[in-house]
């Protein structure tokens, strides 16, 4: 099967469209050219029928009678031709030629010709015999006198009239001729002429020029002289358009539209490739970045230009170029820090096992708690590896049931109080806002729990002896949009004139009772807030603090042991949950870490 560009498939349609609305366009101008080219005929038949009529009243009247016509058919043909004339009548004068005497340079009645006298030219009723022989219009000979437009055969007028006058001698009273009658009626055979269609009856109806086997159903139209009925003419049903002269125009028409549409669409041709090639640059330029960005070069761009379907493909095509190259990046650091934090307790564990083996260091009892300690750290640090690495693929198995997040805290607290107590370090819980109430989430008690120590471990970790620990409690409303905000707000704004929380007095708890996020009310989300005191982070490390292998090299980091993998399994665990974590100065002047958690609603 042959595969087609998105170029090849564009232009094809443009040209497609173009050539349909060109033949559409062609068909309807071809019907309304034939619908009104009949209808001009039947007129013009009409109008030549009562020329004819009035030659032929003007004869009955000149030779009292009909015997001249019925004895000699040539009077009968030259009145059909418009070449028997009787004198001009009063009020007569000549008149311009037509439309085709002056485009095709024919001499007109006063000697004029050429196109100099198409100025003079203002309507169909004063074309002459050149255009009336066409379109049925009257003319005026030499005399001055109006009469029948003639037709015309091949060869023009004068060879026309000779045609008919072939048949002047044959068949006396017979008209039209037999022999052109068998021809008509043959399959495919020639239609009669508008001259060969009309025959002459008498008053009383019989035939004078006629086919008498060709009267039935023949519509007669009646001729009068001082209102008195002397004959009928009788024409032979037929097309309006039989004459070779009008087959040729229409014939002629008809080639020179097909002509205009097969240039209209060869103009679609040539204007559709330049436009399918422009509409098509921008997705050639999407596919070579596409094709950089597989290859592995994550610094690709596209250029995206306006607002349309294709400048917003460009655009989110840099997007995930930009996220593959963060990615790719991340990764890249994540194996190199990876790397770091096992190379350092490996080489420990290498050290101390060669030392011992030198007879250095002594295999007791001593050196092999060491080495036990070691392999510990190494295998804690594995196990958040994997956690880790489970959580940011989201397999992490989630048991959620409805639960009171405050029992997990309070269970959790319990646990790390003698730690604490231990390490010098104050711990306390202000629930005072939630006394009372009981409160429903839809989670996983053991990983919340996990969450939850995290936090604990970190503070007891790298709070100074003497330091305290504050939890407060709040509950907030707002939609799960404000949840995502990086940077969420803080239950109290810092003084007026104060730089971060500094203006805050050392050990004050800022319970977040008044804290409402910005959405529909109603939503109800819990608020953990964890202040600890000093040592603090700096300001631009906060932002980092939920990476993964981060840590704060300063004086938060000289009791080493975490590997800094506990705040980023926290804000995966906080995500899975539909919340959120941040970490700010903390007016105790150490680390402030918000958690924030949607809830179900209050328990009954």
């Amino acid at each position: 099967m042959v595969s087609l560009s998105i170029r090849t498939k564009l232009f094809l349609t443009l040209l497609t469209a173009g050539s349909l609305a060109v033949a559409g366009m062609h068909a309807f101008m071809s019907w309304s050219f034939n619908n009104g080219l009949v209808e001009f005929a039947e007129i013009r038949q009409q109008e030549r029928l009562e020329q004819i009529a009035e030659r032929l009243v003007e004869r009955y009247k000149a030779d009292s009678g009909w015997q001249q016509i019925a004895a000699d058919k040539g009077i009968w043909i030259g009145i059909l031709t418009d070449y028997a004339r009787t004198p001009p009548y009063p009020g007569q004068g000549p008149q311009t030629r037509g439309m085709m005497d002056a485009l095709m340079g024919r001499p007109s009645a006063d000697g004029a010709s050429g196109p100099g006298r198409m100025d003079s030219m203002s309507g169909m009723g004063g074309m002459g015999w050149g255009w009336g022989r066409m379109m049925g219009g009257p003319r005026h000979g030499p005399d001055g006198s109006r009469g029948a437009a003639p037709e015309v055969g091949p060869g023009g007028p004068a060879r026309f009239r000779d045609h008919l006058m072939r048949f002047r001698d044959g068949e006396p009273g017979i008209w039209p001729p037999t022999s052109l009658v068998q021809e008509a009626r043959r399959p495919g055979g020639r239609p009669l002429f508008f001259s060969f269609r009309l025959m002459l009856l008498d008053a009383e109806g019989k035939p004078i020029q006629a086919q008498p086997e060709l009267l039935p159903g023949a519509p007669r139209y009646p001729l009068r002289l001082d209102g008195e009925r002397i004959g009928e003419l009788a024409l032979i049903p037929g097309p309006y358009l039989p004459e070779s002269s009008e087959l040729q125009f229409k014939e002629s028409q008809g080639q020179a539209l097909l002509l205009i549409a097969l240039a209209m669409v060869l103009l679609s041709a040539l204007f559709a490739f330049p436009l399918a090639h422009r509409l098509t640059r921008p997705v050639r330029a999407f596919q070579d970045t596409a094709r950089r960005l597989a290859s592995g070069d994550y610094a690709a761009r596209a250029a995206s230009q306006g607002d349309d379907e294709l400048g917003r493909l460009g655009r989110d095509l840099n997007a995930l170029a930009q996220a593959l190259e963060d990615n790719e990046q991340a990764r890249r650091r994540w194996v190199a820090d990876i790397a770091h934090e096992l190379r350092t307790p490996l080489a420990l564990l290498q050290a101390e096992i060669e030392a011992a083996q030198d007879g250095v260091r002594p295999l007791d009892a001593r050196t092999l708690a060491a080495l036990h300690a070691d392999t510990l750290r190494l295998g804690r640090l594995v196990e958040d590896l994997h956690e880790l690495s489970m959580t940011d693929l989201g397999a992490l198995s989630y048991r959620k049931t409805d639960l009171d997040p405050l029992e997990v805290l309070e269970a959790d607290l319990e646990t790390f109080r003698p730690r604490f107590a231990a390490a010098g370090i104050g711990l306390c819980l202000d629930d005072l806002p939630l006394a009372g109430q009981r409160l429903r989430l839809h989670g996983d008690g053991q990983r919340l729990s996990q969450l939850f120590r995290n936090l604990l471990r970190n503070s007891l970790q790298y709070t100074d002896a003497g330091g305290e620990l504050r939890i407060g409690l709040s509950l907030a409303t707002g939609r799960a949009e404000s949840i995502g905000a990086a940077d969420p707000p803080l239950p109290n704004p810092p003084p007026p004139g104060g730089r971060g929380h500094e203006g805050i007095a050392s050990g004050q708890v800022i319970p977040a009772t008044s804290l409402t996020l910005a959405g529909d009310p109603g939503h109800g989300w819990l608020v953990i807030d964890f202040q600890d005191s000093a040592p603090g982070v700096p300001a631009e490390a906060l932002p980092h603090l939920f990476e993964r292998l981060y840590r704060v090299d300063a004086s938060r980091a000289r009791h080493s042991g975490g590997a800094g993998l506990g705040l980023a399994i926290a804000r995966n665990i906080a995500a899975a949950h539909g919340g959120d974590i941040a970490a700010h100065p903390s007016p105790l002047g150490g680390l402030w870490i918000r958690l924030r958690l949607p809830l179900e609603g209050n328990a009954p």
